[in-house]
């Protein structure tokens, strides 16, 4: 893909690596220390279940509860801590990284992707996908009706005449209402990462629809307003509109050439006719 600026990191295969290597090396311990939690590890024999049939003991025996609250706390451990911080004769209550933030800090940083710093909003994030508000189905279903939208009334291989953004921004607007927020905002992000008719100023225009001004849209949507904020964010866009005007105008050259070469073909076949019948 040409994009100039970083993969936002919920849609990198290495930020799922990493975080798959949190979980494994510092979440599961932290859930394991529940007396709770080590009884249902004892009730089936779980290293030969895949992940459907994990989900299924899961519900049946009535675990998802026990499992979803020492999930969450396993999580907390790494919220930043309140502590008090003097200046002068005056107290304040502060936020501040312990170690476990830190550490989840460092294990999750790469250069292969974009990542925000993370605080609370990035925590509550990433608890919140043992209990996902889409389906797989779902999101297949909108997906491909966003493809469908953006060959119609964006790719100009699908339609040669002006395009059309409307339609398009009206479906992202619809993901909105069946999925939460933070879904819909990485969806839209993934049509940015997939559709190259689809620019970072289309996504800055889709903001706007989310709040009357920036303070607003960065409470409602504050995932893609991060993302649009980064420092590289600005050249992307100016490259993305470069890249764009380019192969618009080798599009208008390739289909003037061919209906010329049609055009040709065309006088030629009747001129062999003409000719045929003397």
């Amino acid at each position: 893909m040409f994009r100039r600026i970083q993969t936002p990191f919920l849609l990198s295969t290495s930020f799922g690596a990493a975080l798959d290597r949190v979980i494994e090396e510092k979440i599961v311990p932290i859930m394991l220390e529940s007396r709770t939690i080590r009884h249902i590890g004892t009730l089936y024999r779980w290293a030969e279940t895949d992940s459907a049939s994990f989900w299924e003991l899961a519900k049946k025996g009535d675990h998802l509860k026990a499992i979803t609250k020492e999930w969450h706390a396993a999580w907390d451990r790494f919220r930043p801590q309140r502590v008090k911080q003097k200046r002068g004769l005056e107290e304040k209550t502060v936020l501040r990284a312990g170690p476990e933030l830190r550490w989840l800090r460092e294990a999750l940083a790469s250069d292969k992707f974009a990542l925000p710093e993370i605080r609370s909003r990035e925590i509550d994030l990433l608890s919140s996908f043992i209990e996902p508000d889409a389906t797989r189905e779902s999101l297949e279903w909108a997906w491909t009706r966003l493809r469908q939208l953006y060959e119609q009334e964006l790719d100009r291989r699908f339609y040669q005449d002006k395009a059309r953004a409307g339609a398009l921004r009206d479906s992202l607007l619809e993901c909105f209402l069946p999925f939460t927020p933070r879904t819909a905002e990485f969806l839209s992000l993934l049509c940015y990462r997939n559709f190259p008719y689809l620019t970072l100023s289309f996504l800055e225009a889709f903001t706007h629809n989310h709040g009357s001004n920036e303070e607003a849209r960065r409470k409602a949507i504050p995932f893609l307003m991060w993302y649009l904020s980064l420092p590289e964010a600005a050249q992307a866009l100016e490259q993305d509109e470069r890249w764009i005007q380019e192969t618009t105008a080798r599009d208008e050259t390739r289909l003037r050439e061919e209906a010329e070469r049609e055009e040709r073909q065309r006088l030629e076949e009747m001129n062999a006719v003409v000719w045929s019948s003397r």
